[in-house]
């Protein structure tokens, strides 16, 4: 799994940030709400995934999600397994 972290500029007093396989959002993995307009997204398989993001008011009310943004997490190989075979040379 790997992790990520995204930001963005806002006006809002809490942001909802939603996390999906498609851009359209019916296949959301997951929401979280925060107060900073920066987040660390939960670990996720390596893979193509879309993030959007919606401001809260002190009142409760909210803007629009923001236009999905595309985000690929690829897989992080472990290097020390390469050590073996650089023994051997």
């Amino acid at each position: 799994a790997s992790t990520a972290r995204a930001s963005w500029q806002g006006e809002g007093t809490r942001y909802r940030v939603e996390i999906a396989t498609d851009a359209g959002f019916a296949s959301t993995l997951g929401r979280l709400e925060t107060t900073a307009a920066q987040t660390d997204l939960p670990e996720l398989p390596p893979g193509n995934y879309y993030l959007r993001v919606t401001a809260m008011d002190a009142e409760g009310h909210t803007s629009l999600p923001s236009s999905p943004l595309a985000f690929e997490l690829k897989h992080d190989f472990p290097w020390w397994l390469l050590l073996p075979a650089l023994l051997l040379i």
